[in-house]
């Protein structure tokens, strides 16, 4: 009796490579960029794909490109963090932001986080810190490291209480107007106001706000986010 013999020959398996996730870097200072840049392009599995200097240059280059994740600085000209990640992830919802900024102040990364962001890192941390969160962020998780956590959570859990004075709906858009750069002439022209008016409802937001000057009281609409400037 013959035996038919077959040959069987061992199944080569092909593992798909990973592909690195590729990161758009945003902020403002050119030296602390390039360092970013270069910091995050030695980490495997990572790939700077793009740089910017503004929120409105992110946007132009999430609208162009692919990206995985947005690690970019809250305060920037043109256009900040914070409207940057409201607008992306609104249109491009796969895209993650993870905030990146050197303030010390709680209430513009509870801002940044409620607008979409799906962490924040202190600009003074490590590339192994860095490293972590955006790992965490793209496996779908929050990233916060302990020293963002023990500077929000003091205002979480009080809710915010001492937040926000109340301002009348006319002090609301004097405000947002002069938090956005807007002069006293151009916010008359656009409240159908006149300019006395529009600078008496300035010294009373202030006075109200117990606040020093027009500088003070930029930083303080933006750091309790009762302004959004869109």
């Amino acid at each position: 009796m013959l035996f038919k013999t077959r040959l069987f020959l061992p199944t080569i398996m092909t593992s798909k490579k990973k592909q690195p996730i590729r990161l758009l870097l945003v902020d403002d200072q050119a030296m602390f960029l390039e360092s970013l840049q270069m910091l995050l392009g030695k980490l495997p599995g990572m790939e700077v794909k793009g740089l910017a200097r503004n929120g409105e240059e992110a946007l132009t280059q999430v609208k162009k490109n692919k990206f995985d994740l947005v690690l970019l600085d809250i305060f920037m000209p043109v256009m900040d963090g914070i409207q940057a990640t409201r607008l992306i992830t609104a249109k491009y919802p796969g895209v993650k932001i993870l905030g990146l900024s050197m303030i010390e102040e709680s209430g513009p990364i509870i801002t940044m986080l409620k607008a979409g962001a799906a962490g924040f890192v202190a600009k003074t941390s490590t590339s192994k810190v860095l490293e972590e969160a955006i790992h965490k962020v793209m496996s779908g998780g929050y990233a916060l490291p302990v020293e963002i956590l023990d500077l929000i959570l003091p205002s979480l859990l009080e809710g915010e209480k001492s937040a926000k004075p109340e301002l009348t709906q006319k002090e609301q858009e004097v405000l947002k107007l002069i938090a956005a750069g807007i002069s006293t002439k151009e916010a008359a022209l656009k409240l159908k106001i006149s300019d006395r008016t529009i600078e008496a409802h300035r010294s009373r937001i202030i006075k109200k706000l117990k606040l020093n000057n027009l500088a003070d009281l930029t930083r303080y609409a933006l750091k309790t986010g009762l302004v959004s400037l869109e």
